[in-house]
């Protein structure tokens, strides 16, 4: 899986200048109309009339680290959950209830770390556009499985260091977070001072998770989310043009929120049909998976996300896992699945083929082909 690009300000390389577009003033989609329970606001820039300005490399920048996931861990983002209503849960007959995300199907599971630090101690933390919270691991937390039960510390895969305490206690506040997992973390939030490729945070209001249900990977010990607020999430939301496939074009307006935390693309249900059709041979549809699947060797379709006129195309490699066998058939998953009902997701297999920039101040997104 190719290296991901995100620049949270005016911080981009790689580019193709021919092949930019940005995202501020979409048309076509009535933003007074919710969907799946989700509502909708057009974004305002936090200055008067902001700076206009050509990206470019910036002073301060930090390279993410790509994590692949062992089979039992899953992409953190809570997004995945709030737009799965239909997550499904299964025992094991053992009392441990085990959750399946079709966001998060297998080994092929990617997360981005960035280097950070935490009150000056260097931390490594999952980086999740698609979450609400920046939290940590705290000194002593109890880790606990899927029903509650505390288990070993070492359970949780918590990497080194935990956080004993925030340079500031907030009375009375706390946070929990159920991801699209299944994981459960909360505890007492407070302030402290976070530092991200140089780039420093003094003040920034965060969690310690005293209690968590958590599958680690000995690297990161906790999550720099991106949303505006830990009570009332926010996403970042882009309404695309439409998609290409091939010779077609359905150019339907549909908001996508654009998430680091999810590996895959999902996408309203029948143009996900209609793309798995345009494999060859054809893709099927797995409802225990809640994913397509196809022959490994299958030849896709290209295909481009198109944004404010421009087409962003994928790798066609990108579009086939080719480390998610089913064994039943042996044929691989796609990287993209249907949405149901909404919201819609770009995840991980956008945004490896992207240069993204969350340009916060702006109230704008802006993305760049990569060369």
């Amino acid at each position: 899986m190719r290296t991901l690009y995100l620049v949270l300000a005016l911080v981009t390389n790689i580019l193709c200048p021919a092949l930019s577009a940005a995202v501020r003033s979409q048309s076509g989609w009535d933003l007074s109309t919710p969907l799946n329970g989700f509502s909708f606001k057009r974004a305002k820039a936090l200055a008067f009339k902001p700076i206009k300005s050509a990206d470019k490399v910036g002073l301060y920048t930090s390279r993410l680290k790509s994590l692949k996931s062992r089979s039992e861990v899953y992409p953190k983002s809570s997004l995945s959950l709030l737009a799965r209503p239909d997550l499904q849960a299964f025992s094991d007959g053992n009392g441990t209830v085990h959750h399946q995300n079709i966001s998060a199907v297998g080994s092929f599971s990617t997360a981005y770390a960035i280097q950070c630090t935490w009150d000056q101690t260097p931390v490594w933390l999952i980086f999740d556009t698609g979450s609400s919270d920046t939290w940590a691991a705290k000194t002593g937390f109890r880790c606990e499985n899927s029903v509650g039960n505390k288990r070993n510390q070492a359970a949780c895969e918590f990497g080194q260091p935990h956080i004993p305490d925030f340079l500031q206690d907030i009375s009375e506040v706390y946070f929990h977070r159920r991801y699209g997992s299944g994981e459960v973390v909360s505890g007492p939030m407070g302030i402290s001072d976070i530092a991200c490729g140089g780039v420093s945070v003094s003040g920034q209001q965060v969690g310690l998770a005293n209690r968590a249900f958590w599958h680690g990977n000995n690297v990161t010990a906790k999550l720099v989310d991106q949303d505006v607020t830990a009570w009332k999430p926010s996403f970042y939301t882009i309404i695309p043009d439409g998609l290409q496939w091939g010779s077609t074009t359905d150019m339907g307006k549909y908001p996508y929120v654009v998430d680091t935390g999810t590996t895959m693309m999902y996408i309203p249900p029948p143009l996900a049909e209609a793309i798995a059709k345009a494999f060859d041979p054809p893709a099927t549809y797995m409802p225990q998976w809640g994913s397509y699947f196809v022959n490994c060797k299958a030849i896709p379709p290209h295909f481009a996300v198109i944004i404010s006129g421009v087409h962003f195309w994928i790798n066609p490699a990108d579009l086939i896992y080719q480390e998610l066998i089913d064994q039943s058939n042996g044929k691989c998953a796609l990287a993209i699945s249907t949405g149901g009902s909404g919201p819609y997701i770009l995840g991980d297999v956008f945004l490896q083929n992207v240069v993204a920039v969350f340009d916060v101040g702006g109230a704008e997104m802006r993305f760049y082909s990569r060369e």
